[in-house]
């Protein structure tokens, strides 16, 4: 005999587990730092610093601390590798004096262990960006570019880059179709 209803239950119950462990797997690369000075960059050239994914998934929000308020807009940019003049994803920010997150407009994803990078373009002005010269991170760098090619330096600004996990929406919807048409 089938009992429809104690299928359910045991396929929401195996779903909600699934979705409960991938949902709280963010990853965050957040090197410890102290601060060595500012870089800085004018138009046409901009900053920017590598990184490793620790995870596949979305970058979901970028933190870096700058030294002064932005006089303009700056361009937010995120790559796959260091060319900081070819952004995959790209947006203009204001940015504040001091530590800055920014949220992007659209997640970026990523392949865990591939590298990436976030560049950050002034349209007008200096933008200046704190920096750890003797930095333990050892999975990327900064990233400075004339507006035409991009060149790693030894360092690393002060960053965090964080990763959440892809959506799950369609892995729970198969999930529980698949599990549901088992029993039926």
């Amino acid at each position: 005999m089938r009992h429809p209803a104690i299928i359910d239950m045991l396929a929401a119950c195996i779903v909600f587990a699934t979705y409960s462990a991938d949902a709280d797997a963010q990853c965050a690369i957040d090197p410890p730092f102290s601060i060595s000075g500012a870089v800085s960059a004018n138009p046409p050239a901009g900053l920017g610093q590598s990184f490793v994914a620790c995870q596949t998934g979305l970058v979901t929000r970028i933190s870096f601390s700058v030294l002064e308020p932005s006089s303009g807009p700056i361009r937010l940019g995120l790559q796959h590798g260091t060319d900081l003049t070819a952004p995959r994803h790209a947006q203009s920010v204001i940015l504040d004096a001091g530590l800055n997150t920014i949220v992007l407009d659209a997640p970026f994803r990523v392949t865990q262990g591939t590298l990436y990078s976030f560049g950050l373009l002034p349209t007008s002005g200096t933008i200046e960006v704190r920096y750890d010269d003797d930095s333990p991170h050892t999975d990327g760098s900064i990233i400075q570019s004339n507006g035409t090619a991009s060149t790693p330096r030894p360092g690393d600004l002060i960053f965090r880059v964080e990763i959440a996990p892809s959506a799950p929406g369609s892995t729970i919807s198969s999930t529980w179709g698949a599990i549901k048409g088992l029993y039926r």
